[in-house]
């Protein structure tokens, strides 16, 4: 009996590890998952480094992508390489490069083809985006950020949402827009930029 229990035991076990491996990639691939980010161009909504976002990869299917969304997507440059920007335009929106401020008659106008979005950093000195890429086809879309993993317990004012504790991490709710005073995203069809990377 114990050698059968043994036996049963050892030839299933392939299968199990094979299944719980296949039910971790679907989970990753299609519902959420943790993703490290790096570099300056969310300041101040992420860190620079030592941040971790957890990525909604699912909702974003099933209800419509919003000015004002954090999202991860596939560099148009990179497809290797994944980058996470804010949403500031939807098709039919109107987007204003004006890096003087001064909405002057030879301010360059882009509006946003069917299937497209336009996407720009936080911190737009520091950031490739839109700007550089033009409009952003959804497909190259990978997921919605919905929370981040802060490695620090005091919130500054600007981060104060609801958290839970976490043994030396603290999980926020991602920042929208608002939240945000140096962002600029009108309900016009109109985003004016006043910052270019150097």
């Amino acid at each position: 009996m114990f050698h059968a229990l043994c036996s049963y035991c050892t030839l299933n076990l392939p299968c199990k590890v094979v299944n719980t491996f296949c039910l971790v990639h679907l989970i990753f691939e299609y519902i959420g998952r943790p993703s490290p980010m790096a570099g300056l161009s969310m300041l101040p909504t992420l860190a620079s480094e030592g941040e971790i976002v957890i990525e909604d990869r699912l909702t974003y299917r099933f209800w419509p992508i919003q000015r004002g969304d954090i999202v991860t997507l596939k560099s148009p440059l990179d497809p290797n390489r994944i980058v996470c920007k804010r949403v500031f335009g939807l098709p039919g929106d109107t987007i204003c490069v004006d890096p003087t401020g001064s909405m002057a008659p030879s301010t360059e106008h882009v509006v946003i083809p069917r299937g497209h979005i336009w996407i720009c950093g936080d911190n737009a000195a520091f950031s490739r985006d839109s700007r550089e890429y033009g409009p952003i086809p959804m497909a190259l879309v990978e997921g919605k950020l919905a929370y981040r993993v802060s490695a620090t317990h005091c919130p500054s004012p600007r981060n104060n949402v609801s958290h839970s504790g976490m043994a030396t991490k603290t999980l926020y709710q991602i920042l929208k827009p608002h939240d945000v005073p140096e962002l600029e995203i009108t309900q016009v069809h109109c985003v004016k930029l006043t910052e270019y990377p150097p």
